[in-house]
Parts: C-alpha cells; sequence; structure tokens
C-alpha cells in the first residue's frame, strides 16, 4: 500500500479526487497498525515485514515486583490478498524481586505463529473495511524448566509454558485517508505442562488513529491515537490446585504515535492501567512501555 501511495504523489497531475478514487483500491492493504497488538498488523500480498519492538513491563504487589524487557521480532508475509503469515520470536529478560531478594532470566520465550485469513472486504473511494479471523499456535521454545542454583526458578520467571497453546481471534479494520479504526478479540487456551497450567486468556483491543501530519498527502504521515486493551485471564493451576494469587482483569488505555514512510514505520505508546481487578495477590501492573519499528520489503 505504501508503495502505491508513494507512486500516487510522485505524480503532479493527479487532483484530490483522482488520489480518493485510486486510493478506493489500493486502501484494501491498511497501512495502520494496532501499536500494544499484532493482531491487525497490515500487510498486502507479496509483502514480507519486519517488526522489531522493546516493552518495559513493571508489576508489583506488596514485596513482591517483576519487570520485564521483552523484544519481541515481528516476522510477516502476505501469502494472497486475503491469507497472512506471522511468526513472532520474542526475546525476554525479567526480574523477580521477593522480599529483597531477587532472580533473573534472560533468552528465548514461545514463539507464535498466527495466520489471519479476510472473510470480507468492502473497498469505496478513499476507504476501506475488512474483517478477518485468525488462527494462532504458541510453540514451547522457551526455557521453562530454569533453575538458579538447585532451586527451580519460580513461574513468574520462566521463559516459557512448556505448552502447546492455540488461539482464536477475529479483527475488524476500517481505514480513511485521514483516519483508522481497528478492533481485534482474542482467546488463548493454555494447556497444563510440568504440572502447571496458566489460566486461558482473552483480550478485546480497540485502536483509533488520526493523521495530524501533514494536513495534505504527502509522503510521510504523522498518526496520533488512542487505544485500549481488555485482558482477562482464569485462575492458574499448580498441581491440580487452584493458584489463589493469579487470574483477573485488567484494562489499559494507551495513547499512541506512528510515523509511517513508504519503507518504515516508528512507533510507541504508553500503557496505563486504569482497572485492575485481580485474585488474590496477584501482581499489579503499574506501566507498560512500547518503543518500536517496522520495514517493508
Amino acid at each position: 500500500m505504501l508503495r502505491f501511495l508513494g507512486n500516487i504523489l510522485k505524480c503532479q497531475s493527479l487532483n484530490g479526487l483522482s488520489i480518493f478514487m485510486a486510493l478506493g483500491i489500493s486502501l484494501a492493504e491498511p497501512a495502520i497498525a494496532q501499536v500494544t497488538t499484532n493482531n491487525a498488523l497490515p500487510i498486502a500480498e507479496g509483502q514480507n515485514l519486519i517488526r522489531v519492538q522493546a516493552r518495559y513491563l513493571r508489576a508489583s504487589e506488596g514485596d513482591t515486583s517483576l519487570e520485564e524487557l521483552a523484544f519481541p521480532i515481528i516476522l510477516g508475509r502476505g501469502i494472497t490478498n486475503k491469507l497472512a503469515l506471522f511468526a513472532i520470536v520474542p526475546v525476554l529478560n525479567r526480574e523477580l524481586e521477593v522480599d529483597g531478594r531477587r532472580s533473573d532470566n534472560f533468552g528465548l520465550g514461545d514463539i507464535e505463529v498466527v495466520a489471519r485469513y479476510t472473510i470480507f472486504q468492502q473497498n469505496q473511494k478513499g476507504k476501506t473495511l475488512r474483517l478477518a479471523p485468525l488462527f494462532a499456535l504458541e510453540l514451547p521454545t522457551g526455557e521453562n524448566e530454569a533453575t538458579h542454583g538447585s532451586e527451580r526458578l519460580p513461574q513468574p520467571l520462566q521463559l516459557g509454558s512448556g505448552s502447546v497453546d492455540p488461539s482464536l481471534g477475529l479483527v475488524l479494520t476500517r481505514q480513511t485517508l485521514r483516519d483508522s479504526f481497528s478492533a481485534s478479540f482474542s482467546y488463548q487456551f493454555n494447556t497444563e505442562a510440568n504440572d502447571f497450567e496458566f489460566g486461558d486468556e482473552a483480550t478485546l483491543d480497540l485502536a483509533y488513529k488520526y493523521r495530524v501530519f501533514p494536513q495534505s498527502l504527502k509522503e510521510g504521515f504523522l498518526f496520533l491515537g488512542l487505544e485500549s486493551n481488555l485482558s482477562w485471564q482464569g485462575q492458574n493451576r499448580a498441581s491440580g490446585s487452584i493458584a489463589d494469587n493469579s487470574g483477573g482483569t485488567r484494562l489499559f488505555l494507551s495513547p499512541s504515535a506512528q510515523y509511517i514512510a513508504r519503507r518504515f514505520v516508528v512507533e510507541g505508546a504508553v500503557q496505563v492501567p486504569v482497572f485492575q481487578d485481580l485474585k488474590g495477590n496477584a501482581l499489579e501492573t503499574e506501566i507498560q512501555l512500547t518503543l518500536g519499528g517496522q520495514i517493508n520489503f
């Protein structure tokens, strides 16, 4: 889409109406994505993308705190104009402090592979609407039995779950030349490994983006937006028993910014918790930060 847009903008003979008419076709491949999730990440047929982000999270409860610095690497390929495939490869660094005692773990996390297929597509002059279900599979590539000395690290420090966990989801996107809206829902079915099972997870992500610069169509666009992230997680199970201090509901509001050029995207978001209803002494998220970029080729 960005390559096509750049070619249009180089043609000085096109007036505004002609651009809208041309983009009625080209906007079948929206260029604007949610920053805080990859479900609605756009990609055109025959296109490849690499998205790299740095995500910082801090959570705490009483004398216990968790810090995580994640570097998810997202690889995408547009197989057809309807089918897109993605692989999400996370590199993680986690630090857990309990009563002044600190432990950490660094390495590769669980890789997730995603297939998204567009079942409905409506293109009009200067705007597009799409609906696409997705299927994902999280693979047990991360270390899940790491130890410190002779002791097994606690589950929050393990880099992987040890289990194969499928997900189902649905993505809705609407985009015009001026703004965009996207919504995505996903449900992950977590399974048992090493006598431990994470609770299932459901997420609902919404995002609205508005082009603030430039006012006229040129190469390079700055979008400001607001995203919301609602998540629910069931309680974990250890040795068949429910873990009291796990699970619950969280809601974040996330101001975001994206600069979109013909070949690359630079982006960032701040996820601020506005509501957390957690079980027992589950760790409350204090803040999440995301910075990253993307190249298309």
